[in-house]
């Protein structure tokens, strides 16, 4: 109350301002967001301490604050045009409830058109124990109104390429929410590209080698060896491992009568298959008499590359240590006539050399 003494000592007494306020809502979940009301009287300028903690955090007639769990006690001072004041502590008790933690995993994270993608609940309660009582997955497929679940731990099929993001939400008893994204990736539908084979050989009259290129994907699933008998193939291996790229063949393998040729593909983990690769056949090479001391070398080419850098011609005799190289031919060449010979048997074997 403010006393003024005029020269007549008269008494001049001023009406106080009367600090009055309400909230639209007393209790919430955190970040509660408390709106006041105020209903203060003769006042001219308010002073709000939010946290009765002894400062002024907003000076706004109707104000808005933001509160963490627990209880809170807010403070209004009205004060009149003449500085008189008024002070209301404790009127209201503005109760907030802990939220949950929502939180969840996805198995896998990365997985194939269409495939399944699991997501498990992996949230907590609050820390006022209020239990979780409602769950909601959106697995954020646009234009699709089937893309959600209202199970804790669910699966979905999607059919969306490249990134897809999961919100999840859930709600307790008191009515408070929590909410967590995380990103799931669905592979293209592109077909798995094929390395094809390196090169096949011939280990001995009954043996064949097959090599083929490591694989780079990074979903590799397996790779398919087929025997290509002028297009028609059969499969006669299959491996998960990806470093396992050799094979010998030498079941009814008889390289003198006539050669072979094989392809390969690749399925990825998607279970995706790739078109076949080119097919490899080995050199078939024969030796005829064409007169007295010469022999006549003939040779299917070698298929399965681009192109051809050339063949080497290797002979030897009962009386070499070992093979010798007798001839260099280019890469179109397949006859080769060795001459000058003794009456001896020879055996023969030729490479062809790739371009690099």
């Amino acid at each position: 109350m403010l006393v003024e003494y005029a020269p007549d000592d008269s008494i001049y007494v001023v009406q106080n301002a009367i600090a009055d306020y309400s909230v639209l809502q007393d209790t919430g979940c955190e970040t509660f967001r408390a709106s006041f009301i105020n209903n203060s009287r003769r006042a001219f300028s308010y002073e709000w301490d939010f946290d009765n903690d002894g400062i002024t955090d907003n000076t706004d007639k109707d104000p808005n604050a933001f509160y963490r769990a627990g209880k809170h006690y807010p403070t209004l001072i009205a004060k009149s045009p003449t500085n008189c004041y008024d002070t209301l502590r404790n009127h209201v008790e503005l109760y907030v409830h802990t939220k949950p933690d929502a939180n969840f995993i996805i198995f896998p994270d990365t997985t194939c058109y269409n495939f399944p993608v699991g997501v498990r609940d992996q949230s907590s309660e609050g820390a006022d124990g209020a239990k979780i009582k409602e769950w909601f997955y959106d697995f954020g497929e646009e234009f699709k109104l089937t893309d959600t679940s209202s199970n804790s731990n669910a699966f979905y099929n999607y059919t969306t390429i490249g990134g897809n993001l999961i919100t999840y939400t859930i709600t307790d008893d008191n009515g408070c929410q929590d909410s967590a994204k995380k990103l799931v990736h669905i592979r293209d539908t592109l077909d798995p590209d094929n390395n094809g084979y390196s090169y096949i050989t011939v280990i001995n009259g009954n043996q064949l080698q097959l090599n083929w290129k490591k694989s780079q994907l990074s979903i590799f699933n397996n790779y398919h060896i087929y025997n290509d008998e002028a297009g028609l193939i059969t499969n006669l291996y299959n491996s998960n491992d990806i470093n396992d790229t050799s094979l010998i063949i030498n079941n009814g393998i008889d390289v003198d009568t006539r050669r072979y040729c094989y392809t390969t593909k690749i399925t990825d983990t998607c279970l995706r298959t790739g078109p076949v690769s080119s097919t490899h056949c080995n050199i078939y090479l024969r030796a005829l008499d064409t007169f007295l001391g010469a022999n006549q070398l003939r040779w299917s080419h070698y298929e399965g590359w681009p192109q051809r850098a050339g063949y080497s011609v290797y002979r030897k005799s009962p009386i070499d240590t070992g093979f010798i190289l007798i001839a260099t031919l280019k890469g179109n060449e397949n006859v080769y006539i060795d001459d000058s010979l003794c009456d001896l048997n020879y055996c023969y074997y030729v490479i062809c050399t790739h371009m690099n």
